[in-house]
């Protein structure tokens, strides 16, 4: 039998699932999650709008009504609170500082449409093939930062992402599950995150009800003028 070169090879395993990885220039997503922290747990739904590497753009609606509204940017993020009158504005630095978790737009972009992350070129890879036939990356482990994909060849996609940032004892974890077809390519229906520092464990579930891609449709963010501006 010849030997499958995505056992080892790092570069053919990357084209092999962006075969598959999605082209879409929007997004249009309605949604049901949960959100669990040691402070608060929430239940909420809405609408998820993507317009590729411009703006994410999520309406709340837990019971119906709009209760918040988060635009995030490249370099901004924007979020308006109807049920107080209050808005936050500022940059991906807040969730750094708030959860020690380096993430940005672009990370943020790909999680949600479960976009392939691209190692960088200068980092060490080691590719295993489980037991179940799945692939798992791994990157050389730094003094700071250990990173490890699982990829399932069968759907071309990625099924978990870990994230551990050694110094501040901090693990980042994205699961994928229930995928679909959607335009001829696989999307999962749920996504969930979980952010683990010490024994402070925040985890956010997204589900998938409607997924629309490749049409126009409007972003609109404005901060009212009678609200107030609030920093976490």
């Amino acid at each position: 039998m010849r030997k499958n070169k995505l056992d080892t090879d790092y570069k053919d395993l990357v084209e092999y699932i962006r075969q598959n990885d999605s082209v879409f220039d929007t997004y249009s997503i309605k949604y049901t999650g949960k959100f669990s922290s040691p402070q608060r747990n929430l239940r909420f739904r809405g609408l998820l709008r993507i317009i590729k590497d411009e703006r994410i753009w999520v309406s709340i609606s837990p019971m119906g009504i709009e209760a918040a509204r988060i635009l995030f940017t490249p370099d901004k993020i924007k979020f308006i609170n109807r049920k107080n009158n209050t808005y936050f504005v500022g940059n991906y630095a807040y969730f750094q500082k708030a959860y020690n978790v380096e993430i940005d737009f672009q990370l943020l972009q790909n999680i949600l449409t479960n976009r392939f992350l691209i190692l960088p070129e200068n980092q060490e890879q080691n590719v295993m093939k489980t037991d179940q036939g799945l692939y798992n990356v791994e990157t050389a482990k730094s003094d700071s930062l250990a990173q490890s994909f699982i990829i399932n060849p069968a759907i071309k996609k990625l099924t978990n992402i870990v994230f551990k940032d050694l110094k501040k004892n901090a693990t980042l974890s994205i699961a994928f599950k229930d995928y679909i077809d959607v335009e001829n390519h696989n999307m999962p229906e749920n996504i969930q995150i979980n952010i683990e520092q010490n024994t402070q464990d925040v985890e956010v579930e997204l589900n998938y009800k409607k997924i629309t891609v490749d049409k126009n449709f409007k972003t609109p963010f404005r901060i009212p003028g009678k609200y107030e501006q609030v920093w976490p």
